[in-house]
């Protein structure tokens, strides 16, 4: 996918000096690859140009494909806020599409374009390493166990398994990510959730860990897992902080099916053991969004209609009004997506 680019080009609003988008033409946007590769244009450019073609993808001005093959040419780039504005895109194009059987050959665009920086970065901590380098080096790990990357996800389960059997504390920058690469690929999730409890009881376990930890929990691929970790976080999680394992176990599609059916089936007993609005809003909110039908927006709105609160009942319209938009956008793009990656 990576090619040659033209030499004719023009980026307008230079420095971003105006507040607006610009949106060029099929060509031009593959003409400003070049710019971008070689870094003739300033980071400040480079990571608007990002914000532009992705934003405009969303709102259907620019193909997918062509916000896909723009962002090839930031491959060798090395600026955390350039890493971090593509990641932030991918994410959301990975959370529309993870479900669909052509999924890993996304999967293998994200580790083509993120190979170079990782080779670069590494594991390692150096201590010339700025905050910015460790904070860059999280968003391509987490990235590249997004998209299956055999070494990062091997290195992460190393990792885990070395803290849980040596007793070691892992490093914060990455730390999350070797929870979550780890719960989502192991085969013995019995002696993972085991010891994540224990961790979580800890005294010396810190309140940031913590919510990784019941976060994290909810990523276990295995419904009745899934279904335990709510269980357990019911009894065991701070009424201020419940909403995370709901938000780990349906941090997927497949996984939000879990947490909303288990809202539905248990929705007297949450609103009992949480009389404050509020908290029950958050537990359903984070159980929703990620679901991404309309049939799911009207299993919602049925469901809700003869119990919603006004405490909530905002919040859970804009989560609905963002299911529906993910629709749209998933139903238009995911033809040429395949079309594309095929």
């Amino acid at each position: 996918m990576f090619g040659s680019y033209i030499d004719s080009w023009v980026k307008v609003n230079a420095l971003q000096q105006g507040f607006y988008l610009v949106n060029y033409s099929s060509e031009l946007w593959k003409a400003l690859q070049g710019p971008v590769s070689t870094q003739e244009l300033d980071v400040v450019d480079r990571v608007a140009l990002l914000q532009a073609v992705f934003f405009l993808s969303r709102a259907g001005h620019v193909s997918i494909v062509d916000a896909l093959e723009f962002a090839q040419a930031y491959a060798l780039d090395t600026e955390y806020l350039v890493w971090k504005e593509l990641s932030d895109n991918l994410v959301q194009i990975v959370a529309l599409f993870d479900d669909q059987v052509w999924f890993p050959s996304f999967q293998a665009y994200i580790r083509r374009l993120y190979a170079p920086i990782m080779a670069r970065l590494t594991w390692t901590h150096l201590p010339t390493d700025s905050d910015l380098t460790k904070q860059l080096r999280r968003q391509v790990i987490g990235m590249l166990g997004r998209a299956n990357d055999d070494a990062v996800i091997a290195e992460a389960t190393r990792r885990f398994q070395q803290s849980m059997h040596q007793n070691t504390v892992l490093p914060s920058d990455f730390r999350a990510d070797v929870f979550r690469l780890h719960i989502t690929t192991t085969s013995e999730p019995e002696l993972a959730f085991a010891h994540l409890t224990q961790l979580y009881h800890a005294s010396s376990t810190e309140p940031d860990v913590k919510l990784e930890i019941v976060y994290a929990m909810g990523l276990f691929p295995q419904p009745l897992v899934k279904q335990r970790v709510l269980e357990w976080g019911l009894q065991n999680v701070r009424p201020q902080d419940i909403s995370m394992p709901f938000a780990g176990v349906a941090a997927t599609a497949a996984g939000a099916s879990v947490a909303w059916a288990y809202v539905q089936a248990n929705w007297d007993s949450l609103n009992a053991q949480y009389p404050n609005p509020r908290v029950v809003g958050r537990i359903l909110n984070a159980s929703i969004r990620e679901l991404k039908t309309d049939t799911d927006a009207t299993s919602v709105e049925t469901f809700l209609l003869p119990r919603q609160h006004a405490a909530y009942s905002r919040s859970v319209e804009e989560t609905l009004e963002s299911i529906r938009i993910k629709h749209v956008v998933a139903t238009r793009d995911a033809p040429r997506l395949r079309q594309w990656l095929e």
